[in-house]
């Protein structure tokens, strides 16, 4: 009888153990496909799935070309970021005069 205890207690702290184990394991594998998807998408990636319609002749090539044209120019008006200045900027130094 005096064994009972000790033997749950060491089974409670494995399966504790084998939990966060597991609970590890699970988040590095979410944030892993995370980072995974979180890649910006080129207009090469855009038009690849259209690509592959009009090869395996499920679009049209009209349709085909109003689509690229359309990805095409909604990508070309995305506007740059502003570029920073050549030289920083820094604000005049009040001038100080001596007491007297």
């Amino acid at each position: 009888m005096g064994r009972l205890p000790i033997l749950s207690h060491n089974l409670f702290l494995t399966l504790i153990l084998l939990c966060a184990a597991a609970g590890v394991f699970v988040i590095y594998w979410l944030r892993r496909g995370v980072e995974e998807d979180d890649g910006s998408t080129t207009e090469a990636d855009l038009l690849k799935g259209f690509e592959l319609a009009y090869y395996h002749g499920e679009m049209d090539e009209a349709e085909f070309h109003r689509v690229t044209d359309t990805i095409k120019a909604k990508r070309s008006a995305v506007p740059a970021p502003p570029k920073p200045p050549a030289t920083p900027i820094v604000p005049p130094v009040p001038s100080v005069d001596p007491p007297g």
